[in-house]
């Protein structure tokens, strides 16, 4: 057998080109794929997943907002509520703090300590807290008067502009006339008068704007040819001292 002239040599084993294969020996670029077939239409989105994409879109937005407006709602309630009982424990702690200290300030008071007036002049005595400084700036030399003032701790001043929890009073003022003037006072109502038992007998007591500015009570009592005032200058403050006090009052008729 002859070989033609000028063909390469190809055993019979040798795969042979498919004509559907690229051929590798070829030069130039290979085909991607397939080519379109004639007639097929290209694809086109749907109006349905168009319109399902953006409502899927808009609920995230929504979702999200809500999100964060919740979130920044919860934060606010959370402090809010915080605060709250941070405010109800502070409120607990210094209203319990108050009593505590009030309780401590009634049993400092006790044991009273008794004061007694001159004895010339019915000796009037009464109990008072022990936390009450006593000063006497009248001592009833030569049958004079007798003053005494009393307020807790110390005291600063026995002028009438000044509160004391205490005044203690025996003058030779006549009593009929101090009851006709606190009269007067009565019937422009700037105080209210009712009957106290002191020491057995009865006892003009006072309540009201016993000075300008001064809203307190005060007993007047008459001993033999004395008249006795005791009396406090801030009957809020120390009425229930005031109260107790007058209960122990006793004197010589």
């Amino acid at each position: 057998d002859s070989y033609p002239v000028n063909q390469p040599y190809q055993p019979s084993y040798a795969p042979q080109p498919n004509a559907t294969q690229a051929n590798p020996y070829a030069y130039g670029p290979q085909p991607a794929g397939q080519p379109a077939q004639p007639g097929q239409a290209p694809i086109k989105s749907s109006p349905i997943l168009t319109v399902l994409t953006v409502l899927f879109g808009l609920g995230t937005v929504i979702f999200v907002v809500l999100f964060i407006w919740m979130a920044a709602r919860y934060s606010e309630v959370s402090s809010d509520v915080d605060k709250q009982i941070k405010d109800a424990t502070v409120a607990a702690v210094d209203e319990n703090t108050a009593k505590l200290e009030k309780d401590f300030l009634e049993r400092e008071k006790t044991p009273n300590r008794t004061f007694a007036g001159p004895a010339d002049y019915g000796e009037v005595t009464f109990e008072y807290p022990k936390t009450w400084s006593v000063y006497e700036y009248a001592s009833a030399a030569n049958g004079g008067d007798f003053g005494a003032v009393f307020f807790p701790y110390t005291v600063t001043g026995t002028s009438g502009d000044i509160i004391n929890a205490l005044r203690f009073v025996i003058n030779n003022n006549n009593y009929d006339s101090l009851i006709a003037d606190l009269q007067k006072d009565i019937s422009e109502g700037k105080i209210t008068m009712d009957l106290r038992q002191i020491n057995g007998a009865n006892a003009n007591f006072y309540v009201g704007e016993l000075r300008s500015g001064i809203y307190g009570a005060m007993v007047i009592i008459k001993v033999r040819d004395k008249t006795v005032i005791l009396q406090t200058d801030a009957y809020s403050v120390y009425g229930n001292d005031f109260e107790a006090l007058l209960k122990t009052v006793r004197y010589n008729a």
